[in-house]
């Protein structure tokens, strides 16, 4: 139910995200740099890998939470410049907040290059709704 709550997602399927992994806590999420994606200056937009660990962090967090969890704020720090044809790969974790009653949690992302480089690196904050809906755990 959450790789199909997270598939239907037309913003994240527009850019070619792909989910590649998630379980308890833990989510991974990909994409290759296309030229629609990059900036005047010929490297990735940040908006790009923003979205990208935005995603891959709310996929992670939502493996957790019983009700819908949102996006409450990022950060997002860029470390290299990604390039046309660069396949972006967001690693995320769940942190706090998980076995806490309470409305916040938080967690990292990572996003490395093909060739393992560190990209950019954040954490995020992510806000526990009332929507009950299901996002299931498979």
């Amino acid at each position: 139910m959450l790789k199909h709550f997270f598939g239907i997602d037309q913003f994240a399927g527009g850019m070619g995200i792909e989910i590649e992994e998630f379980e308890r806590g833990y989510a991974r999420a990909s994409f290759t740099v296309r030229a629609d994606m990059l900036n005047g200056a010929g490297m990735g937009n940040g908006g790009a890998s923003f979205a990208l660990a935005d995603y891959t962090l709310a996929i992670a967090v939502n493996t957790v939470s019983e009700t819908a969890a949102v996006t409450a704020g990022m950060n997002l720090n860029y470390l290299k410049p990604a390039r046309r044809g660069d396949i972006l790969r967001a690693e995320a974790h769940c942190h706090t907040g998980a076995e806490k009653p309470g409305r916040m949690l938080t967690g990292e992302v990572v996003i490395k290059n093909q060739n393992g480089e560190l990209v950019a690196s954040g954490t995020g904050m992510f806000y526990r709704s009332n929507n009950l809906m299901d996002l299931g755990k498979s």
